[in-house]
């Protein structure tokens, strides 16, 4: 039997995204974005996530980067690596825990709705028991930055369905501002 999702705009999801941004084939320049008017602090207590008990269930955060609108970038953005915030995490009985990253091309002019993303990579990684720490992941993917949107997902394991996987991941925020909303994906 398969579950709904509900799509909800949340506040100050940490997310930094690094990569390469190509005016010409012969020309790439380095560059970081980010939505957190803050991004290099995480509050604690300002975290939001699906949880039943103390074990958080199958979420997936989501930053959408309007990469001509917001950031001024024209030509190919291509992704190296994103930085993400835990403000805290339980992993199984290894003191570790996975996280999936995706990265998405959204064309402009389509609504943010997950049937429209087209994905451009899938990395998995594990993540150690944390607090109010950073990570870092490399990913790629490139996008049109003139046609098309950017968007990174984080997804963190259905632990109340798979407790000696994980028993709890809640993703760094902070309460310090945003240019754009996170949003997250969870059952309802």
């Amino acid at each position: 039997m398969s579950r709904s999702r509900i799509l909800v705009t949340i506040s100050g999801a940490m997310m930094v995204l690094f990569g390469t941004w190509a005016v010409t084939q012969a020309e790439t320049t380095p560059v970081s974005i980010t939505q957190n008017v803050v991004p290099d602090t995480l509050v604690d207590g300002t975290s939001v996530a699906d949880f039943v008990g103390d074990q958080t269930t199958d979420n997936r955060y989501y930053r959408r980067y309007d990469l001509d609108g917001e950031f001024g970038l024209t030509g190919v953005f291509c992704a190296t690596s994103v930085d993400y915030g835990c403000q805290s995490a339980v992993g199984g009985s290894g003191g570790t825990q996975p996280l999936t990253l995706h990265t998405y091309c959204l064309d402009d002019g389509l609504p943010f709705l997950l049937e429209f993303l087209e994905m451009q990579e899938e990395v998995i990684t594990t993540v150690p028991d944390c607090q109010l720490e950073f990570f870092n992941t490399e990913i790629g993917g490139c996008c049109d930055s003139q046609t098309q949107s950017f968007v990174v997902e984080i997804h963190a394991e259905y632990c109340s369905a798979n407790p000696g996987i994980c028993q709890n991941f809640w993703i760094g925020m902070n309460d310090l501002g945003q240019t754009a909303p996170s949003y997250l994906v969870c059952p309802p």
